[in-house]
């Protein structure tokens, strides 16, 4: 009896150690909000974490500074990863049938104001069960990798394109 309640102390003792000695991966973004302006308008562009340690979203936030409106033109706008442009992106309440034809609308910004929206990289995108939906028309986030993230604004003024580059670097760390 004396033996079985030793050999039950070493094994609990052994798991509280190696749990206490387990490793976790966490994602970290540099800087954790990176910010644009100019004469027209201001962007910020955050990474984001739906649910884990991962990124899997950016939050844009463009604040208009003109007394016209800004459009956001989700057709020329580019996920930018390592330095290079790879598809648009994709957000909530998007028809798939629009990003496959290029006809996405654009987002007004009125004048003196601000508009928000969590996008997605199309690239990174998964299709998932039905009754998984986490955005519309079935489709899910994927893990933003590590390396250089960003985007590639296109936003139109009167007629006239302004094209804004934003990057953040996305690190996977490793935490006790």
């Amino acid at each position: 009896m004396k033996k079985t309640l030793v050999a039950y102390g070493i094994v609990i003792t052994l798991t509280m150690v190696m749990g206490c000695a387990s490793t976790t991966r966490i994602a970290i973004s540099r800087p954790p909000v990176q910010t644009a302006s100019n004469p027209y308008f201001e962007v910020r562009f955050e990474p984001l974490k739906s649910s884990g340690n991962f990124f899997d979203s950016f939050r844009l936030t463009v604040s208009n500074k003109t007394d016209g409106n800004l459009a956001i033109d989700w057709n020329k706008t580019r996920y930018i990863y390592s330095g290079n442009a790879q598809e648009g992106f994709v957000f909530k309440g998007i028809a798939p049938k629009d990003v496959r034809t290029g006809t996405v609308p654009p987002d007004v910004v009125p004048a003196r104001q601000t508009v928000a929206k969590v996008i997605y990289p199309l690239k990174l995108i998964a299709w998932v069960p039905a009754q998984k939906r986490v955005l519309d028309e079935g489709l899910g986030p994927g893990l933003i990798p590590d390396g250089v993230s960003g985007i590639s604004l296109s936003i139109m003024l009167d007629g006239k394109e302004m094209t804004e580059e934003i990057t953040v670097t996305i690190e996977e760390k490793v935490v006790q």
